[in-house]
């Protein structure tokens, strides 16, 4: 599902589902202009050429338009390429190994160019990468947790729970990892990283939060507080953890005099006409024109 559309049932031009490849793919009879209007809607007809220039000082190559793209360099090419992606105003985007063509250094500076054009434009992203680094530490996670199972008496229990729904995901950089945290809302999330603090603003979806490499989570479940009572399957999106207050019965009370009572009930009146609700119109309508 995508923005509440089941996306597998569409054709792939209606998907609307951008993708960048290793290969920036640029058009070579094309140039560098030309293949930027080339994504463009035919509702941008009129406004194509601003908008080819915008994308170009957006990539930093504002005098590269005329430019063949068998010129470009691979940093500039692979700009052009996610700019071309961007301006067909895609709902998603499907980076397929999309850095792996560029040197280390070009790979960082491009992957926050990147990472800031997504954050811009709102839109949620998925980076496939076989990066050597990448790989290196999701596998020596992954054997640490299968060491530290075979050592545990609910060896079977919890070497189930981990087959069944247990996952490895990298980010290509620590900036995209708050993102990732509040989609997937989790009961507990451990900051087991340098300065968690700085990184404590950013999350917003969360039942509790483990800060530091001294925290595991259960500290929490034993002694530190929060205990069993958090929001589970990604519930914490929109509630929080059980407090006393959620225990307690409570009464509003709403007393109104003339004056307030004449400053609040137009709006009112407008509220319960617009629902068809006109006894609840007529309730307040009374009021005020006895008052007047």
């Amino acid at each position: 599902l995508l923005n509440g559309r089941l996306v597998s049932a569409l054709d792939a031009e209606d998907r609307r589902i951008g993708r960048m490849y290793q290969d920036p793919l640029l058009f070579p009879h094309m140039s560098v202009g030309d293949n930027l209007a080339f994504a463009l809607s035919p509702a941008h007809r009129h406004d194509r050429q601003q908008r080819v220039a915008a994308a170009l000082e957006v990539a930093g190559l504002p005098d590269f338009g005329d430019r063949d793209p068998a010129t470009l360099s691979g940093g500039q090419a692979s700009r052009i390429a996610l700019m071309r992606t961007l301006l067909a105003e895609p709902d998603a985007l499907l980076m397929d190994e999309a850095f792996s063509a560029l040197d280390p250094e070009l790979r960082q500076s491009f992957g926050g160019f990147v990472r800031a054009q997504i954050r811009d434009r709102g839109i949620p992203a998925l980076l496939v990468s076989h990066d050597a680094a990448d790989a290196a530490f999701a596998d020596a996670v992954d054997k640490a947790v299968e060491t530290t199972l075979a050592t545990l008496e609910r060896a079977a229990v919890a070497g189930q729970s981990w087959q069944d729904n247990g996952a490895i995901i990298t980010v290509a950089s620590m900036d995209d990892m708050p993102a990732l945290a509040n989609r997937i809302a989790a009961e507990h999330l451990e900051l087991a990283v340098r300065e968690p603090r700085s990184w404590l603003g950013r999350i917003r979806h969360a039942g509790a939060v483990f800060l530091g490499r001294y925290t595991p989570e259960a500290i929490g479940d034993y002694v530190a507080g929060p205990n069993h009572v958090l929001p589970t399957a990604r519930t914490s999106k929109f509630s929080s953890g059980l407090g006393v207050v959620d225990f307690m019965k409570r009464t509003t009370t709403v007393e109104c005099d003339a004056g307030s009572f004449a400053s609040i009930a137009p709006a009112g009146v407008e509220l319960a006409n617009a629902e068809g609700l006109g006894g609840h119109a007529l309730s307040m309508t009374i009021r005020m024109n006895a008052r007047s």
